[in-house]
């Protein structure tokens, strides 16, 4: 390649005026740059851009010499086209004058063709104010305009008037400068121009009646011709990569079509598009014509070129110049149509007729209009985004709806995938979500799915990644082109292998492009200079290995779905956390139950073997008494487990403990039931269990039972209260020999019936057998037809404490357990032990007598003991915790320092935890 020799480069825009600058020939070689030119201002260097490469456009840069903005051409390539100054480019158009002026009309910048428009000598014009250039009024008009004006991007216009031109009206722009006030003045057309503003308003309210944005933008293409007179006008749409497509498009007879034609996105460099933004119409009314050079009076010292962003009559890049008659348009104009998100696209009209000027006033009608078609789009597009919220919002219900019945996703996730595939249309579902692996519809494997995951595992775990072609970010991506060319990749959790991703098979696509897009610019001939290309014909190119793309409104729903999965999961965990932890409290609970239940029991046994013991002398003897309260305990215990009930029939208990001594048929029966059957409460099973054990027992060894005549007839009366009496009574037995003494079975039940069942007993021995009335309240009864009061009816009279004696509570709900414990008790130095089954009779015995030392039983049947020992506490008396759990109780922190003892416990534990001025002296 040659050496080239590179002009110099433009000032940048807002740096001071050049005082001095010198200039020396640089040579660019392949891949080195040296750089032998430099500008001073004042002594200090001037920065430097370099806007040239090997081979490129050409564009415009800017200096000043001798009072003179001058252009000079500079090599670039399409790349560099991005860079390219347009907005500082130093000509107008030749339809229109420009003149800068300082707030006080000082004339600063004026446009060559200024002289003959405005008819004055050339060599004049540089020393002219504004005030002897126009009239006063037209001046005046201008200063009134430019204080209207809050914003660099703002304009106003000056619609045909008078003062400006000499014998004829014009049309002015007035936009400022960082140095005062830009005026821009063109010649009105010929003929008569009539307010466009109720076509606009005609054409806008015709927008009503569409629905959809290519609707819309066609209509929005036809009236824009109507307007403006195009040969060709279309609605232009920018792709999410830069590149545009015509979606819309009205042309006359004759005119060739570029309806679906897709254009690169070099075709509009980016600078172009932020113009765009800033000003939305720009109009090129002959790219033939010559244009005007801008000037410099040299009347400030701080000249710089004048930035031309608002400026109507900015001429255009001539790369653009020459793509327009590459694409054979002799005029143009385009249009911003912008949406929330920005430059949305254009309204571009070309004409391929000759040369078309558009008057200022129509101009302004078609930016009007513009404007509306923008806002009739957006519209449009957020009408699609509510529709799809909507729908969105209707799969977020029914998902969560899917997870009320269910915290496993693979239960509902052939529905789940429906739904998804409702709003985001798509092939197929992966789904990872806590080591499973879920599928739906057409999508890979586990194993193909592999590298999938692998892949996304790299990426931000909070955003979601969408693309249409997988093989760009993974190897061996082409494997899957059936199932996953491309994806949209959900995170629903900041864990790792949580994912949704949602798959789209290859989608073997042609798009009409207009002109090769690989070859955008070609080089001239005999020269390094590339010009844009010269064929727009339409070019179709097949593209492989892509899925259909992605949309913005796909994306935010793929957003959507995210949250609403994070949402779930979190709840589905919440759910799972809280459901463990039910199930964990609960093993506990069963656990400590099952612990104090075989506690309890133990104690029992235990206590059954030491009552059992008293006054028995052989060893078989103590054996059969023990083993047959032991059965009775047995047998009451299956009868409660037998089935789901909360109350045992009276009948079936008292059968089950006389079976074994019934004859061998109905005539030779030992017992008669008598009366309504009493159903017990499950509660007081146990002990009546063993207060008829202990009946039939005596009735056995030495009453009507003993023999082989005698009979035991049981009889049942209901109460009005609801309670209910039992009469034991025996005959046909040998007469009684001593009828004063009871036995050891029968003080049992004259202690537990009260003290348990809080009933009474009343024991008529007889010489011609055994009489015992059981007196039971309404709580040890369940009875549907009667009212079951819950209070004891049983009266007892209080006991007084002799001074010095020492009185011991005992607060347990088991009679055996409560009477081995006031064995205890008394043998380490008790005077008296007082024993209560609930809270109400314990709190009633200490207020009724004073109390030295209490043990109670935490858990009682229906109630804790809490309660009799907050009095102890307020009373300052010693007592102690019992507990058939395993563990610690959960106590109140003011019981911190009460001892608790675990059941069954020995003498010698519970002596530990009784004060030592109360224990017995031996």
């Amino acid at each position: 390649m040659a050496f080239l020799t590179a002009p110099k480069q433009y000032r940048p825009y807002g740096a001071g005026a050049y005082s001095d600058w010198r200039e020396q020939t640089r040579r660019v070689h392949p891949g080195t740059l040296q750089r032998k030119k430099q500008m001073r201002c004042g002594k200090q260097p001037l920065p430097q851009r370099s806007f040239f490469t090997r081979t490129g456009f050409e564009f415009y840069s800017h200096g000043i010499r001798k009072g003179v903005l001058t252009l000079k051409m500079t090599m670039m390539n399409l790349t560099g086209c991005d860079r390219e100054p347009i907005h500082i480019i130093g000509h107008v158009q030749s339809f229109a004058v420009l003149l800068e002026f300082s707030e006080t009309g000082e004339l600063l910048t004026y446009s060559a063709n200024a002289p003959e428009l405005l008819q004055i000598d050339a060599s004049e014009l540089p020393k002219c104010e504004a005030q002897t250039l126009f009239a006063d009024a037209a001046w005046k008009a201008v200063v009134a305009a430019a204080g209207t004006i809050s914003s660099a991007d703002q304009i106003e216009c000056i619609f045909h008037t008078d003062g400006f031109l000499p014998d004829r009206p014009a049309d002015v722009n007035v936009t400022r400068s960082r140095r005062g006030i830009v005026v821009e003045i063109e010649e009105c057309l010929g003929g008569t121009e009539t307010d466009f503003l109720p076509q606009v308003r005609h054409a806008a309210t015709s927008f009503d009646s569409r629905s959809g944005v290519a609707a819309v933008a066609q209509d929005g293409a036809e009236y824009m011709r109507e307007l403006t007179g195009f040969d060709r006008v279309m609605v232009y749409k920018f792709h999410a990569d830069g590149s545009g497509e015509v979606i819309a498009e009205a042309r006359g007879p004759g005119i060739e079509s570029f309806l679906g034609l897709r254009y690169p996105a070099t075709d509009i460099p980016q600078q172009a598009r932020a113009l765009y933004r800033r000003n939305p119409i720009r109009s090129i009314a002959d790219v033939d014509a010559e244009t005007a050079e801008l000037l410099s009076t040299g009347n400030r010292s701080h000249a710089a070129p004048l930035d031309l962003s608002m400026c109507a009559s900015r001429a255009i890049s001539p790369v653009h110049i020459q793509y327009l008659k590459n694409m054979g348009a002799r005029a143009s104009m385009s249009i911003s149509l912008m949406d929330i998100d920005g430059l949305w696209g254009l309204v571009a009209c070309h004409h391929v007729q000759g040369p078309l000027r558009i008057s200022q006033l129509k101009r302004s009608a078609a930016e009007l209009f513009g404007q509306i078609l923008s806002s009739k789009i957006s519209e449009s597009r957020a009408l699609e985004r509510r529709q799809l919220t909507a729908r969105t919002l209707m799969v977020h219900s029914r998902i969560t709806a899917c997870f009320a019945s269910t915290n496993r996703i693979s239960a509902r996730f052939d529905e789940i995938g429906d739904l998804i595939t409702s709003v985001i249309p798509c092939d197929g579902v992966i789904a990872k979500i806590g080591g499973e692996f879920l599928r739906y519809g057409k999508a890979p494997d586990e194993l193909l799915s592999g590298a999938i995951l692998d892949f996304v595992r790299e990426r931000d775990r909070t955003e979601v990644f969408a693309t249409d072609r997988l093989s760009d970010h993974l190897a061996n991506a082409d494997e899957l082109k059936d199932v996953a060319a491309g994806v949209l990749v959900i995170p629903i959790s900041r864990l790792p292998d949580a994912y949704l991703i949602l798959c789209r098979a290859e989608v073997a696509k042609s798009v009409r492009w207009a002109g090769n897009p690989e070859k955008p610019a070609i080089a001239a001939k005999g020269s390094f200079k590339l010009t844009p290309r010269d064929g727009f014909a339409e070019w179709k190119e097949t593209v492989r290995g892509y899925s259909d793309e992605w949309t913005q409104r796909e994306i935010a729903a793929g957003e959507a779905l995210r949250a609403t999965f994070v949402e779930v999961l979190l709840k589905v965990t919440e759910q799972d956390a809280r459901e463990k932890d039910r199930a964990n409290k609960k093993q506990q609970l069963l656990i400590d139950e099952l612990n104090h239940r075989v506690r309890n029991i133990i104690t029992l046994i235990a206590s059954l073997i030491e009552q059992s013991s008293k006054n028995q002398t052989e060893i078989d003897q103590y054996k059969a008494m023990l083993e047959g309260r032991i059965s009775a305990l047995s047998t009451a215990h299956d009868l409660m487990t037998s089935e789901e009930v909360s109350a045992i029939s009276l009948k079936d208990l008292i059968a089950s403990e006389l079976a074994p001594y019934e004859g061998p048929g109905p005539e030779k029966r030992r017992s008669r039931f008598e009366g309504p059957d009493i159903f017990v409460a499950f509660d007081s099973i146990p002990i009546l269990a063993l207060v008829i054990h202990e009946l039939a027992t005596n009735a056995v060894k030495y009453g009507s039972l003993s023999n082989d005549t005698g009979c035991v007839t049981i009889s049942t009366t209901l109460l009005d209260d609801g309670g209910f009496t039992v009469d034991w009574v025996e005959t046909g037995g040998p007469p009684l020999s001593d009828v004063s003494t009871p036995g050891t079975g029968t003080a049992l039940i004259e202690e537990a019936v009260p003290f348990q069942l809080s009933g009474s007993v009343d024991i008529r021995p007889r010489t011609s057998g055994m009489e015992i009335s059981l007196h039971l309240p309404p709580k040890t009864a369940r009875s549907t037809d009667r009212a079951q009061p819950q209070t004891s009816d049983r009266s007892q009279t209080p006991e007084t404490t002799s001074a010095g004696e020492r009185h011991f509570l005992i607060l347990e709900d088991e009679f055996l357990i409560a009477n081995t414990e006031k064995r205890m008790l008394l043998s380490l130095g008790a005077d008296r032990v007082t024993m209560a089954g609930n809270c109400a009779d314990a709190l009633t015995a200490l207020q009724t007598s004073p109390v030295d030392f209490a043990l109670l039983d935490i858990n009682l049947r229906n109630e804790t003991s809490i309660a009799a020992a907050n009095w102890l506490l307020d009373a300052g008396v010693p007592f102690v915790f019992a507990s058939g759990y395993g563990r610690e109780p959960m106590l109140d922190s003011k019981f911190a320092q009460v001892p608790t003892i675990t059941k069954p416990f020995t003498m010698a534990q519970l002596k530990e935890v009784i004060p030592r001025h109360l224990l017995s002296a031996d």
